[in-house]
């Protein structure tokens, strides 16, 4: 999540941190505005932090702010940036970071310039996640088991990959009732998340150039995740402690940034989920996630909203989610899953904004 990510997150997207991170991939949840599907990811991402402080004075506000922001994007269209290393993406990405919430035109004047060399990049991104992996030893130890994996085949991403619904079993109605301490829900929840490091090749990972995030398991093989961890990164591996196991990407919407892996590992499965319609304003939550490369970590707060819309539900809390918590889950006193975390807003003047997707929405 955003103003600049906290250091060495890989997952390059920050104003809207993406939970590290921000509303994030295609058009923002519960988006009633014009489709985007052709959009790059930074794009959509762009547009979405610029027209979130618009969402509440309704749709047809919004939907004006998107139309804005597209217009507004042929007049400063996005430079290539298919010649850069992913290092220097990184940093690119880093130091315009706080110019999305200013609009499209902004980010994309930002990214010019930096490519160019008319501006200093951002002197507190860092490129690498090392920083992140000295503060965790689990961390470190499963990084360099991955590193020291024999080359193989780099992995192919399949061309037709359904909908998070179409990979999940049937919905259950199954849920938790009795209330926990904080000491006692962390025991239970935090078997369920998981750390993912998601990368473009063995090659890239050796360089620490890999995605850092969380994802939550469902089964005793599938978790749930955002689709901003694992895109366009196919070498994908999941660890609790520091043993990682490989796993592939079986269900995606992009648009709304819900993504389902698969492994071989046997997991631990939350004990239940809650639908978006059963939540209520004010109930005491929990967040769990990596960030900064620190394995479950703990927050807490408040359902402070609840967002409904045409393509996903939103899940406001006041619970912290910081860089390298995309993915992780967000949960009520009773252990409940209800939400995947995604994004922290900040900027402008902005406090304590944390977003997650509503956990049901993968399964609808």
């Amino acid at each position: 999540m955003k103003t600049l990510l906290a250091q060495g997150f890989a997952v390059s997207i920050a104003t809207l941190l993406m939970a590290g991170s921000a509303i994030a991939a295609g058009a923002a949840p519960g988006d009633p505005g014009p489709d985007r599907s052709q959009l790059s990811l930074e794009e959509n991402v762009a547009i979405n932090a610029a027209c979130f402080p618009v969402r509440k004075q309704g749709d047809s506000a919004y939907e004006k702010c998107v139309n804005t922001q597209l217009a507004t994007l042929k007049q400063h269209p996005s430079p290539d940036r298919s010649a850069l290393t992913p290092q220097r993406n990184q940093q690119i990405e880093y130091a315009c970071a706080t110019y999305r919430t200013r609009g499209i035109a902004a980010y994309n004047d930002c990214l010019t310039q930096q490519i160019s060399g008319t501006t200093p990049a951002a002197t507190t991104a860092t490129t690498t996640t090392s920083e992140e992996e000295d503060k965790d030893p689990d961390l470190t130890a499963a990084v360099k088991q991955i590193a020291d994996e024999k080359p193989s085949a780099t992995p192919v991403a399949m061309t037709t990959i359904g909908s998070p619904a179409a990979a999940l079993p049937s919905w259950s109605e199954h849920m938790e009732a009795q209330a926990l301490s904080a000491k006692d829900f962390f025991k239970k929840a935090s078997a369920s998340v998981y750390t993912i490091i998601a990368a473009p090749t063995l090659a890239d990972l050796r360089g620490h150039h890999y995605a850092l995030g969380s994802g939550v398991a469902v089964t005793e093989h599938l978790l749930l995740t955002n689709c901003h961890v694992v895109n366009d990164r196919p070498l994908i591996r999941i660890f609790y402690d520091r043993t990682p196991s490989e796993a592939t990407l079986v269900g995606a919407d992009r648009s709304g940034d819900r993504c389902v892996l698969k492994t071989e590992t046997t997991l631990v499965p939350v004990s239940g989920v809650r639908a978006f319609d059963d939540l209520a304003q004010g109930e005491h939550v929990f967040a769990i996630g990596t960030p900064i490369g620190l394995q479950h970590t703990l927050s807490e707060g408040l359902i402070s909203g609840l967002h409904p819309g045409k393509r996903a539900h939103v899940v406001q809390t006041s619970a912290p989610i910081s860089p390298g918590s995309s993915g992780g889950g967000l949960f009520d006193e009773r252990g409940n899953l209800i939400g995947i975390t995604e994004m922290e807003l900040v900027g402008g003047g902005v406090q304590n904004l944390n977003f997650a997707i509503a956990a049901s929405d993968f399964w609808h």
